[in-house]
């Protein structure tokens, strides 16, 4: 809905006008700040609820209680039937303005009470106190530099860098992160001294001190409930999710579709409100789902539109990364089907999240069906030395052979389950003995063991899927594919609304047995039980591709010469990147079997395009 910036502790009307300027594109329709001698607060606004009266910030009766909001707060209006039988008086019809009541009615624990996505702060100039709070899956971001006593907060790391005492400068341990797993876990962002605030947050900033609460905490359960319960259940609460997402608005509203049953489930839900507008994407290669999008949206007669992108992957690129701050592959596709649908609507629903929640991916049948082995491996050969020898053998002997070691690594890893996950996610999984291969010595001290990340979820009396499912929730989910979702929509002026991940239908499905989620090879088994009277049976038995380009045809159609041309050996030193290994993907033959390098690549050519951008200044534009 937004971008929102500010600072507490000191006082520079200048300053909070760069950082809201910063963020032009998540909020065109307005702006507004409050400024008094210790906070700024200020909002870039995307008008969607009360088009006319929805002004940042808000504030109280009195006006003691400042508050800017970016977001959707889907249980306002029953929040502020309660809080005007207290006795507060409102002066607008829109959501914001709930919250600055909310918190003078139940102080820090105030963001308990909301159900919808959001990054919140409020300056009490009474109390000399900030808050800040995010939503407990992280979907609408906030970022915090602290030093010395200040407080400075934005939706957007480009927002702080208009502070004159901070300074660009790439965070190696980051970048191993990023390069690893495609993001970057918990608090830690590609910037030195720049943060994350994690979901579920509220930080209070008093007295020049920050401290930090959780208002949320994911809780994983097994109840022994009949299945019965749990798809009723999901019936209720996700037909509520997609109709508080649909309607409050103010402004058209349409949906993102693949064809797959998450999507299409959102359209078929949709649809018995309101006739929708649908958009897909296609990239010119076999994994396009065109065909399967057509059919859902030719079954529920939606207004249908198809983004056909063949030549402007690459051309995007700059801009994208400049948006994202953290680049990865899945936030071009993104960037382009969000710039079509933001000519036609400002507010997009996505089947996001239900791979998550009820077990979708193929990697957890995969995960069920071959731990049971470990039993048999041989301790010696799950060990991490073992581990460390075959990970490194590709590179001694050629790049061909990198896809059957890392095949032969999962068999001897059968033992040790979160090595195992890893090795199923495509993790780079780069180790003090294999460094040597992807960097040089500037990274040598910024080697962090990403097992150490995932242990904790792994470590526990769950089922082996809801481990997995609770590890990729809490890491995967907020860190990766939220992050692209809210960056390549707000960056092309377009809110992202997300039903499955409605906080009460997160808290269902991590509440019930594995057995529900996946039985007899069938994924998703309870969702799919819950939308069958729903969909159309076709749905069903569509092959799951997954909205993403494809990486070898990329190589093949553009990506190789692209890369020649603007890889830059000094700043590929300065990362802290071998150059070895970027050669010898560039001099290989194509080959289906190299995807996993070509990954490698274009997380390198992205890289390289962040340096440019954030550390050299120069203008994206300029880059394409």
């Amino acid at each position: 809905m937004c971008g929102i910036a500010g600072f507490f502790g000191f006082e520079d009307k200048e300053l909070i006008k760069k950082m809201l300027d910063s963020m032009y594109h998540r909020g065109p329709d307005d702006y507004g700040s409050y400024s008094d001698r210790e906070a700024s607060i200020g909002n870039r606004r995307l008008s969607i609820i009360d088009i006319s009266g929805g002004h940042q910030p808000m504030h109280n009766e009195d006006e003691t209680v400042f508050v800017v909001f970016n977001g959707a707060i889907y249980n306002f209006l029953e929040l502020k039937e309660g809080l005007e039988k207290k006795g507060h008086r409102f002066y607008s019809n829109c959501d914001t303005e709930v919250l600055v009541h909310l918190y003078e009615e139940y102080g820090d624990d105030f963001p308990k009470k909301l159900l919808g996505m959001f990054s919140i702060a409020i300056w009490d100039s009474v109390k000399k106190k900030g808050i800040l709070s995010i939503d407990p899956a992280g979907k609408k971001p906030l970022h915090y530099f602290f030093d010395n006593g200040i407080l400075l907060f934005a939706s957007e790391i480009k927002s702080l860098l208009n502070y004159e005492k901070i300074k660009a400068e790439l965070d190696g341990i980051s970048l191993n992160y990023l390069l690893n797993l495609q993001f970057i876990p918990y608090e830690r962002t590609l910037f030195k001294n720049i943060k994350k605030l994690l979901p579920g947050h509220t930080m209070i900033y008093e007295n020049g001190k920050i401290t930090t609460k959780r208002n949320w905490k994911l809780e994983v359960t097994e109840d022994e409930k009949p299945i019965e319960y749990y798809v009723k259940e999901i019936q209720n609460l996700f037909t509520d999710a997609v109709r508080r997402r649909l309607t409050l608005s103010d402004v058209p509203v349409g949906i993102f579709l693949s064809g797959g049953i998450d999507s299409s489930s959102v359209v078929g839900v949709a649809s018995q409100f309101q006739k929708v507008k649908t958009y897909t994407v296609g990239f010119g290669e076999p994994t396009d789902e065109l065909d399967s999008a057509r059919f859902v949206s030719d079954y529920f007669e939606t207004d249908h539109h198809e983004i056909i992108v063949e030549n402007d992957l690459l051309k995007v690129m700059p801009e994208a990364v400049y948006h994202s701050e953290q680049p990865s592959i899945g936030m071009l596709q993104s960037y382009l089907v969000s710039n079509a649908a933001r000519k036609h609507v400002k507010v997009i629903l996505s089947g996001m999240g239900g791979d998550e929640l009820f077990a979708g991916y193929d990697r957890d049948l995969y995960m069920e069906k071959n731990l049971k082995y470990g039993k048999y491996v041989p301790k010696f050969v799950s060990s991490k030395s073992l581990f460390n020898l075959i990970n490194g053998l590709p590179f001694s002997l050629g790049l061909n052979y990198h896809e059957f070691f890392r095949r032969v690594n999962a068999v001897s890893q059968l033992k040790d389950v979160t090595r195992y996950y890893l090795l199923l996610r495509g993790a780079l999984n780069i180790t003090s003995e294999t460094k040597e291969y992807f960097y040089n010595e500037k990274m040598s001290g910024n080697i962090q063991d990403i097992e150490k990340i995932f242990l904790p979820y792994f470590s526990n009396n769950l089922d082996i899927i809801n481990q997995k499912l609770y590890a990729e929730f809490e890491t995967k989910l907020p860190y990766h594919l939220l992050h692209i979702e809210d960056r390549m929509g707000m960056a092309n002026s377009l809110e992202s609304r997300a039903p499955l991940l409605d906080k009460r239908l997160v808290e269902l499905a991590f509440s019930m047995p594995r057995e529900y989620k996946l039985q007899n090879g069938i994924t998703k088994y309870v969702f799919r039980l819950a939308m069958k009277d729903t969909l159309p049976k076709e749905v069903f038995s569509k092959p799951k591709w997954g909205f993403a380009v494809n990486p070898y045809y990329q190589f093949r159609k553009d990506l190789k010469d692209y890369a020649e041309g603007m890889l830059d050996d000094k700043i590929i030193q300065e990362i802290g990147i071998n150059k070895k290994i970027i050669d010898k993907i560039l001099n290989s033959k194509p080959n289906p079997k190299l995807r996993w390098y070509y990954n490698y690549l274009w997380n390198i050519v992205m890289l390289v395009l962040w340096y440019k951008i954030f550390i050299e200044k120069e203008n994206p534009k300029n880059l394409t």
